[in-house]
C-alpha cells in the first residue's frame, strides 16, 4: 500500500507543535482547587476592567487576563524563554506579514455571510470537530482552511496597542502575548480579504487570542461566533474570554463558561455526532452491545503530580488487563493525541 502523503506531513507538523508544547511547557491539570486560585487571582487584578462598559478597553483586558490565566499554568523558565525569543521573531513576523498583505491588496472578494475558519491539518484529521450550528446553516457560509498569514497596517497598530496595554497592566511578559495575536489575527486576515463575510466561526476558546480577535474584527464590523469544539472542565486555560457569540452543547457548559468569567451571547447547538441516526438504531435492535467503551484518558487528567503519573499510568493499565479477561474492551484515543496513549 502506497503512504498517504497527508500522513507524513501531519506528521511532522504534529511533532513540530508538540516540540512547540513541551518548550511552553503547559502544566495540563484538572485539578479544579488549582484552577479556581488561579482565576480568583487574575479576577481581583481584572474584575473592574473586564467589566468595562467600553467594549473596546474591556476585551483588551479581557485578552490580557486570559493570558495571565495561562500564564500560571506555564512554568517561569519556559515564560522568560519565550518572551527573549519574542523580542526577535514579533518584528520580523510583523514585517514579513505586512509585505504579504500587500500583495493580497487585488485579491477578488467572494461575499459571503460566513466564514468557517479551520486549520487544513485538523480538517483532515476530524471534519466532525468542526460542527455548524443549526443555527447558522441557512446562511450563505463559505469553509476557509487558514494556510495563508497577512497583515494590514491597522492590524500592526493594534498589536502595537495590545503590547503598551498589556505593560499598563504591569505585565511583564507582553511581546509573546502579542507574537501569539499576531500569528491568528494574520492567519484570519487573508481569509477575511478574500470572502468579506459578516461574520466568522472558530473553534479557539483555548487561545488567549480569541477576545483580541474579537476586538479587531469588531472594529470592522464583523462579528465573532465561538463554538464549543469538545469536553470542557473548570479550567483557567479558558478562563476570562469574550466573543459575540459562543455556541455551547447544553446548559451545563453555559454556565461552567459564567464560572470562568467568559462574556458572550451564549446559545445552546444540537452536537449531531450526539444524536443516533435511523440506521444506527436499527443497527443497535439487531446488534445488542457486547463490549465496554473506554475513552482512553490523557495523562493530565490521571493527576498533576508528575511523581506520581508512573504509579497511576500502572494502576489505570491493571484495571484494563483485569476487564479484558472476562470483557471485550475497545479503547477510543483522542484523534490527535493518540501517541500519548502510547505510555500506557
Amino acid at each position: 500500500m502506497k503512504p498517504n502523503k497527508n500522513y507524513f506531513k501531519y506528521t511532522i507538523i504534529n511533532r513540530i507543535r508538540s516540540f512547540q508544547q513541551i518548550l511552553l511547557g503547559y502544566r495540563y491539570n484538572y485539578n479544579r482547587p488549582k484552577n479556581e486560585l488561579i482565576i480568583k487571582k487574575v479576577y481581583s487584578k481584572f474584575k473592574n476592567a473586564i467589566s468595562n462598559e467600553d467594549r473596546n478597553k474591556r476585551l483588551i483586558a479581557r485578552t490580557i487576563a486570559h493570558y495571565e490565566a495561562q500564564l500560571a499554568l506555564r512554568p517561569l523558565f519556559s515564560v522568560v524563554v519565550f518572551e527573549i525569543a519574542s523580542y526577535f521573531i514579533l518584528p520580523f513576523f510583523l514585517m514579513v506579514n505586512y509585505l504579504k498583505f500587500k500583495l493580497y491588496m487585488s485579491t477578488v472578494q467572494k461575499k459571503c455571510d460566513g466564514l468557517q475558519c479551520v486549520f487544513s491539518e485538523r480538517w483532515d484529521l476530524n471534519k466532525e470537530l468542526f460542527i455548524i450550528p443549526k443555527q447558522l446553516k441557512n446562511k450563505n457560509l463559505q469553509t476557509y482552511l487558514l494556510s495563508h498569514s497577512s497583515l494590514n497596517l491597522k492590524d500592526i497598530l493594534n498589536i502595537l496597542y495590545l503590547i503598551f496595554r498589556t505593560i499598563s497592566y504591569r505585565n511583564p511578559f507582553p511581546i509573546q502575548l502579542s507574537l501569539k495575536c499576531a500569528k491568528d489575527i494574520s492567519k484570519l486576515r487573508t481569509a477575511i480579504i478574500e470572502n468579506d463575510p459578516s461574520f466568522i466561526i472558530i473553534y479557539w476558546e483555548f487561545s488567549c487570542s480569541i477576545s483580541f480577535i474579537t476586538y479587531t474584527l469588531n472594529r470592522e464590523d464583523k462579528k465573532v461566533y465561538n463554538v464549543m469544539h469538545g469536553d470542557k472542565h473548570y479550567y483557567a486555560k479558558h478562563a476570562f474570554f469574550e466573543v459575540n457569540q459562543c455556541y455551547c452543547w447544553n446548559n451545563y457548559y453555559i454556565e461552567l463558561f459564567k464560572e470562568v468569567f467568559v462574556k458572550s451571547e451564549f446559545i445552546k447547538f444540537n452536537n449531531p455526532a450526539f444524536e443516533l441516526k435511523k440506521n444506527e438504531v436499527h443497527w443497535l435492535e439487531l446488534n445488542p452491545p457486547n463490549n465496554i467503551g473506554i475513552v482512553a484518558p490523557h495523562t493530565s487528567t490521571l493527576t498533576d503530580n508528575s511523581k506520581d503519573l508512573k504509579d497511576y499510568i500502572s494502576k489505570f493499565s491493571k484495571i484494563m488487563n483485569k476487564l479484558a479477561l472476562n470483557n471485550n474492551l475497545i479503547i477510543r484515543t483522542h484523534p490527535k493525541y493518540e501517541q500519548d496513549f502510547d505510555i500506557f
